[in-house]
């Protein structure tokens, strides 16, 4: 889509998607394909969903507004706060779109912050039908990992879904490898039995497990034990 017909125009510094997955699809159109795709994984319709989006980066904001997605809500949250300062005030017209800064400490993203995740609520109220993490546990270290899950069990509806992206390896020795030292939490790794322990310890499911496909690492779909 032409800029000049887009709603919302996001810069691109506010894109934190790799380069060759920025190549591989426009970022509206590539958001559209994800939103769909969890929306037939979960069973989750997003016409009737209040989804909350941890991790939002920008992706998902742009292919809402311009590609005309329905959704009954949509809360975004990041450690990011200049590019959801610009996310709340160019999404203001739409009532249903809300986005909330969350200042954790993250070693890739948010390094100098002082608040521990494992310290922290979730920076939102109420609760959700569908939440979902694109590329966020593949930056986690485990105790961040444990936290994250425990706090979006807690915020899911008893019928909802959880959808999220990551790194799994089927026999590596350790529970959880970091695949590029040199650069923390860049490719965070687990044993998926050690990842599907942190889960079931959150008093969580595993509905559906699946391999990498298209603009996606391993994606699991969870819901309430």
């Amino acid at each position: 889509m032409p800029e000049s017909n887009k709603h919302l125009i996001i810069p691109p510094k506010y894109s934190r998607n790799a380069a060759n997955v920025r190549a591989r699809m426009e970022p509206d159109v590539a958001g559209e394909y994800l939103l769909r795709t969890m929306e037939a994984l979960t069973g989750i319709d997003l016409g009737c969903a209040d989804i909350l989006d941890i991790g939002c980066g920008s992706r998902f904001a742009g292919s809402i507004v311009n590609r005309n997605i329905k959704v009954r809500s949509y809360t975004g949250i990041d450690v990011y706060k200049e590019m959801i300062d610009f996310l709340a005030e160019n999404t203001a017209q739409h009532a249903n779109m809300n986005f909330v800064h969350w200042p954790v400490e993250n070693a890739l993203y948010n390094p100098r912050e002082k608040k521990r995740l494992t310290e922290t609520p979730l920076p939102v109220l109420g609760s959700f039908d569908l939440i979902c993490f694109f590329s966020v546990f593949t930056h986690l270290a485990p105790d961040d990992a444990r936290a994250m899950l425990r706090l979006s069990a807690g915020a899911l509806r008893a019928a909802g879904r959880i959808f999220l992206t990551t790194f799994v390896s089927e026999n590596q020795e350790t529970d959880f490898f970091d695949q590029e030292p040199s650069k923390p939490l860049t490719k965070a790794t687990y044993r998926r039995e050690y990842l599907e322990l942190l889960i079931k310890e959150a008093g969580l499911a595993v509905v559906g497990f699946h391999p990498p496909a298209n603009l996606m690492q391993h994606h699991y779909v969870l819901r309430h034990l």
